[in-house]
């Protein structure tokens, strides 16, 4: 997902010269991802703790690849905005399951390790994002950049579904 996200500052310049768009224009296809973002984490995390995390990573990594196509194929700022806006909800809906589904398949003696490990994919896939934003996008145009990206997400959503749903609370918690 961090690369989805950061793949719009790779193709910025491209998609103002396309649209003609003003600065603060811009700076609201980031703004509308992090708004959507954040009045969405509460109730995620509400449905990460009562529905199987599989299912909602699964669907999540699916919804979010469409999302991204339809980034790749809007004609208007509006329709873009709204696309880049909807993706809000993807990551929103999906950290907690992850982080949840993480925490209950490792015990806690690693969880440490495998909590950077996600940090780390976070900060590679934000560079990634970008380098590949700018490269595809110079190379074959921004819309490309959106729709490429979309494919490995839709892979690793459908190998979602066929992972195991740990037992909650299965692996030894540590007490503060």
């Amino acid at each position: 997902d961090q690369i989805d996200t950061s793949i719009l500052r790779g193709v910025m310049p491209l998609i103002e010269d396309d649209f003609h768009l003003a600065d603060w224009q811009l700076g609201s296809l980031g703004f509308a991802f992090i708004f959507v973002n954040a009045i969405t984490a509460i109730p995620a995390g509400w449905i990460a703790d009562r529905v199987r995390r599989t299912r909602l990573i699964g669907f999540t990594l699916l919804s979010w690849s469409v999302l991204s196509l339809l980034s790749a194929l809007s004609r208007t700022f509006p329709q873009l905005f709204l696309a880049r806006a909807s993706l809000g909800f993807g990551q929103a809906i999906d950290d907690p399951a992850s982080t949840s589904l993480l925490a209950d398949t490792y015990p806690a003696s690693t969880r440490g390790k495998v909590f950077s490990v996600q940090q780390v994919s976070m900060f590679l896939g934000g560079g990634i994002g970008i380098a590949l934003g700018g490269f595809v996008g110079d190379t074959y145009g921004w819309q490309w950049a959106f729709a490429i990206v979309g494919m490995p997400g839709s892979l690793v959503g459908l190998l979602a579904f066929r992972l195991r749903e740990p037992k909650r609370g299965d692996s030894k918690s540590v007490k503060l």
